[in-house]
């Protein structure tokens, strides 16, 4: 049963509603790059499929040397879709957070998964009246046309000392149909990441690919990939990507991850087909 109630400031009358423990905060909302009734299935997917929890590893290393040093207490999660980032944070780290996204549907399920504090909207721009010590954006500015505008708004959220913390698709050589039916504008290397955040005035604290084990796969199935004229339906798209492989091949592909991030502990991997960045504002 969904439960309305209706919020309004004192001082100036302005007013949003809070359905299912959800903030609708503005009307700057769009239809999103997938289908509405794949998110519950999406939220099922991740928590079984290597790649989610392999990309939970990742971030988890990158961040674990800061967390005492910057003392990070409180995030926001931009896209944080269907909460399995928000809750890693949050249980890893102990954070304080709270979820953005711009699709009622996937905030439903993460609700189901944190009391974080969710917020809808479709604004670039961070809807916290607060500066947060960490801003995350995963595998989502690869989704706008313009990633300067909401790096900048991620940038404006943080107090001094704070982190932006990007996960983006890599190598344009791995474009594939998945890239399209995803809404992707782009796949990143080094180069146009860096270039990216230093146009929004962030400054690069660390870079490095991940996932470099699975980029040879990546890019055969990129090269057998074909992209039609017509599109095929999402939903049917979807509900057979989604898939996830079981058995002996997942937990092979899982063990040799685990590997992989273990090793780029120590040394920086050569590629992968992903990368992550953490980032600060630059000081004037």
């Amino acid at each position: 049963m969904t439960e309305t109630q209706h919020w309004s400031c004192d001082q100036c009358g302005a007013g949003v509603d809070v359905c299912d423990g959800i903030l609708d905060l503005d009307d700057a909302v769009g239809s999103g790059d997938y289908p509405p009734e794949i998110y519950a299935l999406v939220a099922e997917v991740e928590e079984t499929h290597w790649w989610h929890a392999s990309r939970n590893d990742v971030i988890a290393r990158a961040l674990r040397p800061h967390v005492a040093t910057r003392a990070l207490r409180s995030g926001v999660e931009v896209g944080c879709g269907t909460g399995f980032v928000l809750r890693h944070l949050e249980q890893t780290f102990g954070l304080s957070m709270v979820g953005v996204d711009m699709q009622r549907e996937g905030l439903v399920e993460a609700r189901r998964r944190t009391s974080s504090a969710l917020i809808r909207t479709g604004s670039p721009r961070v809807p916290l009246a607060d500066p947060v010590d960490l801003v995350a954006l995963c595998d989502v500015i690869e989704h706008v046309d313009d990633d300067v505008e909401l790096l900048r708004g991620a940038r404006d959220a943080l107090r001094p000392g704070g982190l932006v913390l990007v996960t983006v698709p890599a190598r344009m050589a791995l474009w594939s149909l998945e890239d399209v039916m995803s809404g992707h504008k782009r796949r990143y290397a080094k180069r146009t990441l860096r270039a990216s955040l230093d146009a929004a005035d962030l400054e690069l604290v660390a870079l490095t690919p991940f996932h470099a084990a699975i980029t040879p796969l990546a890019w055969w199935g990129a090269r057998r990939s074909t992209i039609p004229a017509e599109l095929p339906d999402a939903l049917t798209f979807w509900r057979r990507a989604l898939r996830p492989p079981t058995g002996r091949l997942a937990r092979i592909v899982r063990r040799v991850l685990t590997v992989e991030n273990a090793l780029g502990a120590r040394v920086a991997l050569p590629f992968g087909s992903h990368l992550l960045a953490l980032a600060e504002p630059r000081q004037p």
